[in-house]
């Protein structure tokens, strides 16, 4: 009698790279919650910064070496006129320093608070106060996030780099980073985009973010320079 040899069936090639993307994002998404788990640390202004970039000289790289810039909190009063003023449609030109943008921010966007009882998700994002800092060439939005699941809470901030467009019909804001604190988040224009716009759905339903949302149809142009923000209107 003769044996009958079994054919030894090898993987496919497409089984083998469907394995290799499969573990690669895996990692990818371990990657990403190790990195979150290290705070990104807040610098207010230049002269924080030269000292932030000295003290990491002589250190060992580390998450911990990843920073922000947060602009300045306030309770300055006089963006309030201004607001109004851009709102109502009597100008031709507004502009704001970034104290002034914070100070009408932190009066009019209040912290998100958890549903409590029996019928509270599991799993939540609750986002806080922005913060906004500007430069001549970048703004920065630092958005603080509760992530609640199983009735534990994380928080981390949500960082947003990014310029304003105007070279299409309408001025939008083109992000050029998103970060977790100190983890990037991959594909700006994908994830980044999808995770800003479920931020920002905490706030679109309210009479403030519908009053700047149709004030801003009146901008024509963008002007930074540090620490202000010029809007030229229609």
């Amino acid at each position: 009698m003769c044996a009958v040899k079994k054919k030894t069936e090898e993987p496919s090639v497409l089984g083998m790279c469907f394995y290799g993307m499969l573990t690669a994002l895996f990692g990818a998404v371990l990657g990403a919650l190790y990195m979150a788990s290290f705070p990104a640390t807040p610098l207010n202004n230049a002269r924080d910064l030269a000292k932030f970039e000295e003290a990491q000289e002589d250190a060992y790289s580390s998450p911990k070496d990843i920073y922000y810039m947060q602009g300045p909190n306030s309770t300055v009063k006089t963006w309030i006129d201004k607001r109004q003023a851009w709102v109502d449609g009597n100008l031709d030109a507004v502009e704001f320093t970034h104290r002034e943008v914070n100070a009408w921010l932190s009066a009019k966007f209040k912290p998100a608070t958890a549903p409590s009882g029996e019928g509270a998700p599991k799993m939540l994002i609750l986002p806080g106060v922005p913060n906004i800092h500007i430069t001549k060439y970048l703004i920065t939005l630092s958005l603080p996030t509760s992530f609640i699941i199983n009735g534990k809470t994380y928080s981390r901030t949500v960082i947003v780099t990014g310029v304003f467009d105007d070279s299409g019909d309408s001025v939008e804001f083109s992000m050029k980073s998103v970060r977790i604190d100190s983890a990037s988040v991959p594909l700006v224009d994908i994830i980044g985009h999808r995770i800003v716009d479920t931020l920002l759905k905490a706030y679109t339903g309210s009479d403030e973010f519908l009053a700047i949302e149709s004030a801003w149809s009146s901008v024509t142009s963008v002007e930074l320079s540090d620490g202000i923000i010029r809007l030229q209107l229609q």
